[in-house]
């Protein structure tokens, strides 16, 4: 069970690394975007992705300290 939950967590950490990278290309979209509204509306679905992204990112982890708890 260590090796999965060792597998897990370099998962979590690598969509997190990569979740963080996404986040600053979004706030460089929006800076050059900010006028244009269907580029604009993509950009509000990348945020909502990007949050719903966090959120399992947060959920896994609480998840790891819980089976660690276990």
């Amino acid at each position: 069970m260590e090796l999965n939950k060792n597998a897990l967590s370099e998962v979590v950490n690598k969509v997190s690394d990569l979740n963080e990278k996404a986040s600053a290309v979004i706030d460089q979209v929006k800076e050059k975007v900010a006028d244009n509204e269907t580029l604009s509306g993509l950009v509000e679905r990348a945020d909502d992705v990007q949050d719903k992204a966090e959120s399992l990112i947060k959920q896994a982890k609480e998840k790891m300290a819980g089976d660690t708890n276990e």
